[in-house]
């Protein structure tokens, strides 16, 4: 698995590999999202707003999303 210290995702302006890592990530969680897979999609999430601190990509969104379908789930 991929650690922040093995690239540049601090950074205010990313690196061309490092950002489209941090992309390819987030749409793997959305894809995972909209199959069911919720336990992966969180994985996926978690990992990116651990890589992407700063939330420039919008994971936080994503954790919204299934916050209210894992919530959806409970009613």
């Amino acid at each position: 698995m991929v650690r922040a210290g093995q690239a540049d995702f601090s950074s205010t302006r990313y690196a061309a590999l490092p950002r489209f890592y941090l992309f390819t990530l987030k749409a793997c969680a959305y894809l995972h999202m909209r199959l069911g897979d919720l336990e992966i999609a969180d994985a996926m999430v978690g990992k990116l707003m651990e890589l992407d601190g700063a939330d420039r990509l919008g994971g936080s969104v994503l954790r919204g999303v299934l916050a209210r379908r894992g919530a959806e789930d409970d009613d």
